[in-house]
């Protein structure tokens, strides 16, 4: 090969070499900002799950009335605060842009029924028991075991 060719060559691995530097640089901050998107939407969707559970067993005991309790284990993605407010069941979420409150209702607003005025209560990360009960001649208590 002559050194006419030999320039030519090593001119065109430095343009792909260019090109797949510009191709890294761009690609791997978008793979970074989807990975982020795809956890976020795990977070939310772990923790709405786990509010509705816990909102349908408020729902389950205010309609079996005084005497009835129920157990529920939910898996919450965050160590959170669950907070009960009238018909809303709250987890907050921490998310890569930042804390995300995720709501779920229930069917009874609780403002005017027996329930306990309930403080925020702390779910660890993973898996919590939580126990809904309405005692004979009580108000509607959540707790976590």
């Amino acid at each position: 090969m002559n050194s006419k060719g030999q320039i030519v060559s090593v001119e065109y691995i430095l343009i792909i070499a260019l090109l797949f530097f510009i191709l890294v640089y761009v690609m791997i901050p978008m793979i970074g900002k989807s990975i982020d998107a795809s956890m976020d939407i795990s977070k939310v969707s772990d923790a709405k799950v786990a509010a509705q559970e816990i909102a349908h067993a408020l729902d389950v005991v205010y309609s079996n009335g005084p005497g009835a309790k129920r157990t529920v284990t939910v898996y919450v993605p965050d160590t959170t605060n669950l907070t009960v407010s009238g018909n809303n069941v709250t987890l907050q979420v921490t998310c890569s842009d930042g804390p995300h409150n995720v709501t779920t209702f229930t069917q009874y607003n609780f403002t005017n029924i027996p329930l306990t005025n309930v403080p925020p209560i702390q779910l660890n990360k993973g898996w919590n028991t939580v126990v809904v009960e309405w005692p004979i001649g009580g108000s509607i208590t959540i707790s976590k075991v």
